[in-house]
């Protein structure tokens, strides 16, 4: 009568019997790159569910739907694209609704870093200006200057809106002639956080030319060139040494073609690598090609598989013949503030005392200066021990509790009813 008067019951409510179904929407915070897509998968554990996604714009993207599970589909996605959407389903009489806030970014992949006077002297102030185009949101950005690992300037950001909804954001330092010196190396960082993500993109300028062996090349129309070269206007600088020789190394001369004297190196933040750029002088000079030295980049953790609630530690060392480089962390799976951070020689880490999953991802760092890919890990921890999740723990001491209890009990009745009817 039991098992009849709950079928009725579940036929009533239209409904299957059983656990109470539950609507998922993966991911939960969606992050698309400008003109990027992603894809929304909504799902309800109902066998005879039906599952729809609406928005509140009529850019909802294309939706393919079956049963109880709904695929939104977003593609080139633009700032408009940004919004809400909803997931709603349906299982018999039962109604379901999961809200989601797709944003979206833009970031370009290098930087724009320019400085005036071109050739950086030593001991002659300077003025360096630091830009990108295209950028979104304006929430979330932060423009640093160091010298090395010196921190110069957190830069008071200065941003323009377009046509398009995306913004242009510079910044400029002014370098008092008694701190400009040969050997520096002057950065710009721009950092973007949207969310728990958070991008980055460095350049630099001057350093390592004068780091080199000198070894004076002759331009000569016959030499092929074994560098990238532009003529157009410089993005980078270069400190110029206090002497009439420029160091080379590699990277071989190529024949001006602009009377102006130029030296350029550009960063692409994105791979890592430096690529030289045309150094045309004055009529009867050298000109030159440099690079500095190439790096391996490595990136682990410690413990090498991570726990969750357990300490996490992240490294990064750059491997540059010996010589210490500065070490930039590019991507963390959650802002660069929330974890411990230390700087030292040729290397970077990254520390928590307590993993979660919000710190599972990618990381990514690069070698500022010297031509290295960017070294990336992909960190995906392990589930709590058993020790370690409190439910369980609790779950176990009151099992343990009642066996305990239990066989107490057990040997109390025993005894009595032993000794009641003398059993032996």
């Amino acid at each position: 009568m039991v098992l009849v008067a709950t079928v009725t019951s579940s036929l009533r409510t239209g409904r299957p019997s059983g656990p109470a179904p539950r609507l998922s929407v993966e991911p939960l915070e969606p992050l698309v790159p400008l003109g990027g897509s992603a894809l929304l998968n909504c799902s309800l554990g109902c066998p005879v569910g039906t599952v729809q996604w609406r928005g509140l714009d009529t850019n909802l993207g294309s939706v393919i739907s079956s049963g109880g599970h709904s695929v939104l589909r977003v593609t080139d996605a633009a700032v408009a694209t940004e919004g809400t959407r909803i997931c709603q389903g349906t299982c018999g009489r039962q109604h379901f609704q999961q809200v989601v806030e797709l944003r979206v970014y833009s970031l370009p992949q290098a930087l724009q870093l320019s400085a005036e006077p071109v050739v950086l002297m030593p001991g002659q102030p300077a003025t360096l200006h630091c830009a990108a185009q295209r950028v979104y949101p304006p929430v979330g950005l932060a423009l640093t200057w160091y010298r090395g690992q010196q921190l110069l300037q957190q830069a008071d950001i200065e941003v323009e809106e377009t046509e398009e909804g995306l913004f242009d954001v510079q910044d400029t330092l002014v370098l008092p002639a008694h701190e400009a010196a040969a050997g520096d190396e002057i950065w710009c960082q721009l950092t973007l956080t949207v969310r728990q993500e958070t991008f980055t993109r460095v350049a630099a300028c001057g350093g390592s030319v004068l780091a080199v062996t000198e070894q004076p090349i002759t331009t000569s129309p016959e030499l092929p060139s074994t560098a990238p070269v532009t003529t157009g206007s410089p993005s980078m600088a270069t400190w110029a040494a206090p002497t009439q020789s420029t160091a080379a190394t590699t990277a071989q001369a190529v024949p001006p073609r602009d009377p102006a004297p130029e030296t350029t190196r550009a960063w692409a933040a994105t791979t890592g690598i430096p690529l030289a750029q045309s150094t045309a002088a004055q009529e009867g000079s050298t000109a030159t090609l440099s690079t500095a030295p190439s790096c391996s980049l490595r990136v682990w953790s410690l413990p090498p598989n991570g726990t969750q609630g357990q300490a996490l530690r992240i490294e990064c060392r750059a491997n540059c013949g010996g010589r210490d480089v500065p070490v930039r962390w590019l991507r963390t799976p959650v802002a660069l503030s929330q974890y411990g951070q230390e700087a030292a020689g040729g290397g970077a880490a990254l520390s928590v005392e307590r993993a979660e999953l919000q710190h599972q991802g990618r990381y990514e760092c690069i070698a500022l200066g010297h031509a290295a890919p960017v070294g990336s890990l992909q960190l995906a921890l392990s589930p709590d021990p058993l020790g370690t999740n409190p439910d369980v723990v609790v779950g176990t001491t009151v099992s343990l509790l009642g066996l305990i209890v239990s066989a107490v009990t057990s040997r109390c009745l025993w005894r009595r009813l032993k000794s009641r009817y003398n059993l032996s």
